[in-house]
């Protein structure tokens, strides 16, 4: 008899993607990121809130560059940097 704890891992299917965000190390398991997951990667604490703005940057890894604002969705790429920043709006 064996017991599942022996049993050779299961070989996962889920993609993943190694992201920079501000500088550190991030692995996705998403295709696809929206502006706010991005943000929330980059913050998980915030601050977050109707005098919060967040403006997102990103470098594809073949150089071409870009951003995102608030409702948009990015296809995630392996190597792809972001830089994300947060301003209170007085």
């Amino acid at each position: 008899m064996t017991h599942p704890a022996n049993d050779p891992p299961e070989q996962s299917h889920a993609p993943v993607y190694n992201i920079t965000i501000n500088a550190d190390a991030v692995t996705v398991h998403q295709a696809r990121l929206s502006f706010d997951e991005v943000c929330r990667l980059a913050f998980p604490a915030g601050p977050f809130g109707p005098k919060i703005r967040y403006t997102v940057t990103y470098s594809l890894p073949d150089g071409h560059e870009g951003s995102m604002v608030q409702g948009d969705t990015i296809e995630v790429l392996d190597g792809e940097v972001f830089y994300v920043g947060n301003t209170d709006r007085s």
